[in-house]
């Protein structure tokens, strides 16, 4: 869960709300934008994993992330089953969908925004006739908590207005069905997406959090380089399940739209389009999708006139039937309490966290003691660690606010880590103390031989510090 750094930045952020009392509307952590106005959009993600890190330290921000994994699945099959799809399709569906997502959870908020994901499927999915003033409560007051929560909150009315656009073109398309009931769905819908987006102004950045958000979701040069926003590459190995996972939502949305199920085609066909854009769409394809794709299949087994695939149904109806007499709070409540216990093993508690093999941990009593002033050299993931080990008393360059940054500052470190043409000038024109590198890039030698001194060394790590005078010419 803390294989990068931003957890380390989340959880001081979190502090920072918790000893102020505000959200902050500045940047505290780099001394590259010190001042700068900053949306902090996660705010409320911030503030339960600082709670937590109060509570149990690392251990307890796992315990945090590990609870919304475990809830997040049991919502994912409980959907399969509130859409009627088949109990053995949700089990066989169990494995993609875990291997699609289990590389997206890590210790940051939107693990957190899945579980409000599902909870608006689940809600359209039992939507009355009729709009009540309790939908608009809920939606509103729903998408505004998740819109502290995570940067996807508008994901609520795009699918909103998938289900409106939905009910509508089944009114226009099949004059046998119900019109005028499909036009009262839809307005439900508009409806819906109204009040989540008036809702979702009930945050303390108003519009500008949508302005931001919408901002980094347009501009594709923003998260340009980062892996988890560029398109997975299928042919590369270990992507078989994620592929199988793309295909059964493929078919079931061929399926659903056969089956006139306008609604749940275009979403599905709306979810296959994010995850083959961008891998950060992959886990939200699995988790809402293959339980739309289950409901198109079963409906179309259910079809068949086989005996032996009416057995297959009739088996599954059982194992649904005794699933819903299985009341499973109290198991719920001994697997959490088996958690925790587990996580305060001695061997677990030295693996959790940020591990010595990723991130400059022996350096840490150094980097303690280096100047409050000092302006630091790191790697966007070393960053946010280095934010967390000093309680962001010590100013870095960038860490992982891609959307706060900008790609510019991330291509400087480049040049400078692999000492490309121009990187004295850049290391000059940032004015950089201290460097914390890996030894392993160019810019560590390079920058000892310029009479940068060493503070300390390991087998992969450096921290330096510059000398009096210096000119990087």
């Amino acid at each position: 869960m803390f294989s990068d750094g931003d957890p380390g930045w989340h959880i001081m952020a979190g502090e920072r709300i918790l000893a102020t009392g505000r959200v902050p509307h500045s940047d505290p952590f780099s001394f590259l934008q010190t001042g700068h106005a900053w949306y902090a959009f996660e705010w409320a993600s911030e503030i339960l994993m600082a709670l937590f890190h109060r509570w149990q330290g690392l251990t307890g921000v796992v315990l945090l992330f590990t609870v919304a994994i475990g809830v997040t699945i049991w919502l994912c099959f409980r959907l399969h089953l509130r859409l009627g799809g088949n109990f053995f399709l949700a089990c066989v569906m169990a494995s993609p969908l875990v291997a699609t997502a289990d590389r997206h959870w890590l210790a940051r908020p939107h693990v957190l925004s899945y579980l409000f994901l599902l909870g608006t499927l689940f809600y359209f999915e039992q939507a009355a006739n009729r709009f009540r003033v309790r939908d608009g409560l809920v939606l509103g007051l729903g998408t505004a908590v998740w819109a502290g929560i995570h940067g996807s909150f508008p994901m609520v009315i795009v699918l909103a207005l998938l289900y409106a656009v939905g009910h509508a073109a089944r009114a226009v398309l099949w004059k046998d069905l119900d019109a005028a009931g499909e036009w009262r769905r839809a307005r439900w819908f508009l409806l819906a997406a109204l009040c989540a987006g008036a809702g979702s102004l009930l945050n303390p950045y108003g519009l500008e959090l949508h302005r931001h958000v919408v901002e980094f979701t347009v501009h594709p040069e923003l998260h340009a380089g980062i892996v988890e926003w560029q398109p997975l590459d299928f042919a590369r190995a270990g992507t078989g399940q994620i592929l199988f996972a793309t295909a059964l939502a493929g078919l079931g949305a061929v399926l659903a739209l056969r089956q006139r199920n306008v609604p749940h085609a275009l979403v599905i066909g709306f979810l296959i389009a994010f995850g083959l854009k961008s891998a950060r769409g992959l886990p939200v394809l699995a988790l809402l999708g293959l339980p739309l794709a289950n409901a198109a299949i079963t409906r179309a087994l259910e079809a068949g006139k086989s005996s032996l695939l009416r057995g297959f149904m009739k088996i599954s109806a059982e194992l649904r039937r005794m699933d819903r007499e299985q009341h499973g709070a109290a198991l719920a409540a001994l697997a959490v309490l088996a958690v925790l216990v587990w996580l305060h093993q001695p061997s677990v508690v030295a693996r959790t966290g940020f591990s010595p093999e990723r991130y400059p941990t022996g350096a840490d009593q150094i980097v303690a003691r280096l100047p409050q002033s000092s302006r630091i050299l790191a790697s966007m993931e070393d960053a946010g660690y280095i934010c967390y080990r000093s309680n962001g008393t010590r100013k870095i360059w960038i860490d992982g606010r891609v959307d706060y940054f900008g790609q510019a500052p991330y291509q400087q470190y480049q040049q400078i880590a692999w000492t490309k043409p121009g990187w004295q000038a850049t290391l000059r024109e940032v004015g950089f103390t201290h460097a914390v590198v890996q030894i392993r890039f160019p810019v560590a030698a390079a920058l000892e031989e310029a009479g940068w001194r060493p503070l300390y060394r390991d087998r992969r790590y450096v921290v330096l510090e510059r000398p009096a005078g210096y000119s990087s010419e």
